[in-house]
């Protein structure tokens, strides 16, 4: 029988090892694995006993016993079991013990069913030599994502200092320039007049580029804030291409808009959707060459979306473009035509616009894509359209923190607009009192000129002097403004201090802020402040703001509600 296992050749294809051994302990049998296992032959193992091949554990003894649970049960398990090789080492295996009978002559034997753990001990090292490959490399991994979150905070960081940096000075231009323009038109020469104009519109300009700045950090950090009503997309489009039909006219371009009949109305933020059409339509006029035209179409597209397509008939966008330009700063044309104009061929910019008009289609439940065969299709199917869809019925909750939280109502004065003018007849002794608590000059000077004409106007430098007064019975003021950030104790700080006592809690409380973190509203209506005024703010508007501030009254029972100018 045992040489049959050769003749048939079941036993020797096998890929484990196979030892045949009769009750007395001899080895009858190998196949070719357990040779190759071993690095022995055949004849060299056959009629050895199997207590020589076996390391580490003494079988001379228990061998009866062993043969006896065999038979018995069946079969039985080594589960860390070692042979000897030919070289003298030994050979890890893993051992199954199995009985084998001839009915005819009754003749037994126990078969080793031998598999070499070595490959598995090997595999468990190379795998255990992987994993920590790989930890390692997420250790990295981890690292440089950390790493990239604190560049990213500390450029958002950046964006929000520079920007606070460049809205208090744009204060002062803005405000300066306006009085120049509407309080003294007469003082001024046409050439003078020209210059203030131009410096406004320069101002103008970078106060846009100061906003997409921010809006980019906002949109970043999902802290978007809007402001949802029913608004007509068409009408949007159009007031978008009235603000832009100077543009459109210096390039020769003309506008056509395509509005669906009896189009429904979209729940959304009428002044971020009217930004992306800005920012779409500039767009399209920035890659169009003169003489040709952009079509705004708006319409169902289904039962469930607006479709909005932007169309132009420019360059076309190439395919390993699109990929990118909805990234921020990411720019087609040539740096070097840098241009943050609205109407110059291929001009560049900040590379902003796409980057916020997606964040803008995200934040309100759409989706945005461009369609482009690139600028080497044929002349009549160059350009580009960009799709927008919009649900007809907003699937988001409008009414969640991360949308609503610090958002602050108009500022609605019972008697806007307000006239300078009215404040000329008033008797001098009349005045109200108010207290201007800022450190940067500029806004106080600014003040000072648009208020000083209507009001008393108190000027300190730091908190603690701005509590003494608040608390001076004779020279309490009816309004304070003051700086959101100030050195030592902060505007929130200050306006806790005012509003916590019974004799200021009265006293409304504005804060003067370039809008920087969208946690400053937030803060300024927890702290208990009446309003909230944006720098750079224009003259009339602070003028309306402090009047309404100053004629209402502030129940300091129920603490107060923060406006916005």
């Amino acid at each position: 029988m045992i040489d049959n296992f050769e003749s048939t050749g079941i036993v020797e294809n096998l890929q484990e090892g196979i030892i045949i051994v009769n009750l007395g302990g001899r080895i009858e049998y190998v196949n070719t694995m357990l040779e190759e296992m071993l690095s022995f032959t055949k004849n060299e193992l056959c009629n050895q006993p199997i207590f020589d091949l076996i390391i580490g554990r003494d079988l001379h003894e228990e061998w009866s016993l062993l043969v006896n649970m065999v038979m018995e049960k069946g079969s039985y398990e080594f589960p860390d079991g070692k042979l000897l090789r030919r070289n003298g080492r030994a050979l890890p295996v893993r051992m199954t013990l199995y009985s084998m009978r001839r009915p005819a002559d009754k003749d037994s034997w126990i078969v080793f069913y031998v598999l070499d753990t070595s490959r598995e001990i090997s595999t468990n090292n190379e795998l255990e030599k992987k994993y920590e490959e790989v930890k390692k490399e997420n250790t990295e991994l981890q690292r440089k994502t950390d790493e990239l979150k604190h560049i990213s905070e500390l450029k958002t960081k950046f964006l929000g200092i520079a920007s606070h940096e460049l809205k208090t000075p744009l204060t002062s231009i803005k405000g300066y320039s306006e009085i120049l323009l509407e309080s003294m038109p007469d003082e001024l020469s046409p050439q003078v007049k020209r210059m203030v104009e131009r410096i406004s519109s320069a101002a103008d300009k970078l106060h846009n580029v100061v906003n997409d700045m921010l809006d980019v950090s906002r949109i970043e950090q999902q802290r978007l804030r809007l402001r949802p009503t029913e608004i007509n997309l068409g009408s949007i489009a159009e007031d978008a291409v009235d603000e832009l039909y100077h543009f459109f006219s210096k390039r020769n371009i003309t506008p056509v808009i395509n509005v669906e009949n009896n189009l429904p109305l979209f729940f959304g933020d009428k002044t971020r959707i009217h930004q992306i059409f800005i920012n779409l339509i500039s767009n399209a006029i920035k890659y169009s060459p003169d003489t040709t035209k952009v079509t705004i179409s708006i319409s169902v597209g289904d039962e469930d979306n607006f479709h909005i397509i932007v169309k132009d008939q420019g360059l076309g966008i190439a395919d390993r473009e699109k990929e990118n330009i909805f990234a921020a700063f990411y720019e087609i044309s040539n740096t070097a035509n840098h241009s943050t104009g609205g109407s110059k061929f291929m001009g560049g910019g900040t590379g902003l616009g796409l980057s916020i008009v997606k964040g803008l289609v995200h934040n309100h439940g759409g989706t945005i894509w461009v369609e482009s065969e690139g600028p080497d299709a044929p002349l009549e199917r160059r350009g580009s359209e960009f799709h927008i869809y919009f649900p007809v019925k907003s699937r988001l909750h409008w009414s969640d923190e991360e949308t609503q939280v610090g958002i602050l109502p108009e500022i609605m004065s019972p008697l806007a607009p307000v006239l300078v003018e009215n404040y000329d007849d008033r008797n001098p002794a009349d005045k109200k009192t108010i207290l201007i608590v800022d450190e940067e000059s500029e806004t106080m000077e600014l003040c000072e000129v648009i208020l000083g004409d209507f009001y008393n106007l108190l000027r300190v430098e730091n908190g603690e002097c701005a509590m003494k007064l608040a608390l001076d019975h004779h020279r309490r003021p009816d309004l304070i403004l003051l700086n959101f950030y100030m050195p030592g104790l902060s505007g929130p700080q200050i306006c806790r201090f005012i509003k916590s006592l019974p004799e200021t809690a009265s006293i409304p409380v504005a804060f003067f802020s370039a809008a920087t973190q969208d946690n400053e509203v937030e803060h300024c209506q927890k702290c208990g402040g009446d309003g909230f005024i944006v720098k750079p703010f224009k003259s009339r508007d602070l003028i309306e703001k402090v009047d309404y501030l100053i004629r209402r009254e502030v129940d300091p029972s129920k603490g107060s509600h923060a406006e916005t100018c």
